[in-house]
């Protein structure tokens, strides 16, 4: 590669604080930054593992994310939460790959207030690629959003989705959109 054309889109830190007696994470705290020398923060997420089957795969993550702290320090005195999901997995297939999930947002440390959840099924080629998700989207009150209908029609040979459909729907099965999306990868850091 020419380190003269590289983009940095963004670095991350990662620590492994524990893990069960197979070597799976059960904790883990993941600093993103902007910058290489870690000068301008953009959050700090903590991640629980729980449930984790035979294979590793966690039925329950909870991602605590916020806008401020060191992750040299405890995860107690971060500051600024942003918000945290909950999702939770309750069927994967035998390689691994989550069929069906519910991911749950709060406003608050204590999971009391609800932002929206979002229930979630994805279907998987033999390259372990997506090939479709559903995603229903409820908010705060439980009540539905919407529902998009996610077709990943084309990979590139380093397994990104190059073609993909979105049709997003309301509670009568009506169209509300229609997006195509196409990425292009024009250069292996892309990638």
């Amino acid at each position: 590669l020419d380190s003269t054309k590289l983009v940095l889109l963004d670095m991350q830190e990662i620590r492994n604080d524990s893990f069960d007696s197979r070597g799976n994470v059960l904790s883990q705290r993941v600093a993103t930054y902007a910058t290489t020398d870690r000068a301008t923060l953009l959050d700090i997420k903590v991640i629980k593992n729980e449930d984790l089957n035979s294979l590793g795969n966690a039925s329950k993550v909870t991602i605590y994310k916020y806008r401020l702290g060191d992750i040299e320090k405890d995860p107690s005195t971060y500051t600024d939460l942003i918000d945290v999901s909950v999702i939770t997995t309750t069927k994967f297939d035998l390689r691994g790959n989550a069929l069906e999930q519910i991911v749950t947002r709060y406003s608050d440390s204590s999971l009391a207030t609800i932002i929206e959840t979002q229930n979630i099924t994805s279907t998987y080629d033999f390259h372990d690629r997506q090939l479709h998700s559903s995603i229903v989207t409820t908010n705060s009150k439980n009540e539905f959003v919407d529902r998009q209908e996610i077709d990943y029609l084309k990979y590139d040979l380093y397994g990104n989705v190059e073609d993909q459909t979105v049709p997003r729907f309301d509670s009568t099965d009506t169209l509300i959109d229609y997006k195509v999306i196409h990425n292009t990868y024009a250069a292996l850091v892309a990638a």
